[in-house]
């Protein structure tokens, strides 16, 4: 069902998915009266088990009765819903039941997808128009044509777009100004730098207190329930994180004493304030980092000694241990003489990465037969230690 949704979507269209009928009863009527609903397909759910069968006999025809023949201006027309066979079994009574009253039957999702493509919308011709007019008791108006609803992530990806594209301008504008404003920029941007400083050490204090209450409090907390580790990894939800453990400590500090044994021995108190120590910590590292990235941004003027930064950021950080972690001759190696001779008298045309670089084995001393390493820097790095290892040949 996920799947077939996103393929409906990625069309351009926008689904609704309920699972109570009656909540997508009154969603149907509202987008009907205000013309916006192209069609309402039913089922699709997985497979259901033999005395669950049982009692859903019945569910679609009853849906589609309501659905369609609701005297109150919102009945939807016959031709615009539909059966989705999908995970489930639609048994023959309950097909010919259908057939009889028009509504279509789709077992495909490839089936699906032409029909719903194939709807018309609301502003066809005059002679479509009046047939729906007709079929439906529409109120003698003119028809509006369907909508198409943007999602909030399309909405989110095209500004990103439009403030990428300024960005750009932004740069290239910035290049081309002269010394004297490049030195004003300069300034200007120590000037930030040293308010973002400020911010930062007044945040790192505040959260610092809150960490040693929090501490306070785990001392009281049975150390078998849990281990308090040393290092914590920052995401996108460290600061939001650590904002509800502040709210947290500062509601339990104005509960008075008897509030707060209460709370003491909630089964759950142990793992809201090692929650909260964690969140702390984390936002505290995350503050660390970005204070290190503002200092690199103000101080450090040439792009290419930022680049190098950042490799260097980048190796000792993740390519490195990466590298030292894996076992010479047995997860990577250099191909010795006799390996070499054999891959060339196997394929001539072995390329020449295969003899000089270092390549995956699958086993001690088992070079694999063409695999190689995809990262150039771990390529790079795995090279170095295979030849500090094994010795020049």
């Amino acid at each position: 069902v996920d799947r077939i949704i996103d393929t409906i979507e990625e069309r351009g269209f926008t689904c609704r998915r309920f699972t109570d009928a009656y909540d997508a009863l009154k969603n149907a009527q509202g987008l009907m009266k205000s013309k916006r609903l192209r069609c309402v397909i039913y089922g699709g759910g997985e497979t259901k088990s033999d005395s669950e069968a049982s009692t859903d006999v019945v569910k679609p025809i009853n849906f589609f009765r309501d659905l369609c023949h609701i005297k109150d201006g919102a009945e939807v027309p016959v031709e615009r819903v539909c059966l989705y066979g999908g995970n489930t079994v639609t048994s023959e009574s309950i097909r010919l039941q259908l057939w009889k009253t028009g509504t279509k039957i789709h077992d495909k999702g490839s089936n699906l997808l032409e029909w719903i493509t194939a709807i018309s919308g609301w502003d066809e011709d005059d002679e479509e128009g009046h047939i729906v007019k007709k079929e439906t008791n529409f109120p003698n108006k003119p028809l509006r044509s369907l909508k198409r609803e943007i999602s909030v992530g399309s909405m989110r990806l095209e500004e990103c777009r439009r403030r990428l594209e300024q960005c750009f301008v932004e740069k290239k504008a910035l290049e081309s100004i002269s010394e004297k404003d490049k030195e004003d920029l300069q300034k200007q941007s120590i000037g930030l730098h040293a308010q973002l400083v400020d911010v930062i050490q007044n945040r790192q204090k505040t959260i610092g207190n809150y960490i040693e209450k929090s501490t306070d409090l785990l001392k009281r907390v049975p150390k078998e329930k849990f281990m308090v580790e040393d290092s914590f990894e920052t995401s996108t939800g460290s600061g939001r994180d650590a904002a509800l453990a502040i709210a947290w400590l500062r509601w339990l500090e104005g509960q008075d004493e008897d509030s707060q044994k209460g709370i003491e021995i909630q089964s759950n108190y142990a793992d809201n304030v090692y929650a909260a120590y964690c969140a702390l910590v984390t936002e505290k590292e995350g503050l660390r980092q970005v204070e290190l990235a503002s200092n690199v941004m103000s101080f450090v003027n040439s792009p290419t000694h930022k680049k190098l930064l950042n490799l260097a950021h980048d190796w000792l950080r993740t390519f490195l241990p990466h590298c030292l972690s894996k076992v010479n001759r047995v997860s990577f190696g250099l191909l010795n003489s006799s390996e070499c001779l054999l891959a060339l008298e196997e394929d001539p045309l072995v390329p020449q990465s295969r003899l000089h670089l270092a390549i995956p084995f699958v086993g001690k001393d088992v070079p694999s037969k063409s695999a190689e390493f995809a990262h150039p820097d771990i390529t790079i790095g795995l090279t170095i230690l295979s030849y500090r290892y094994s010795g020049m040949r």
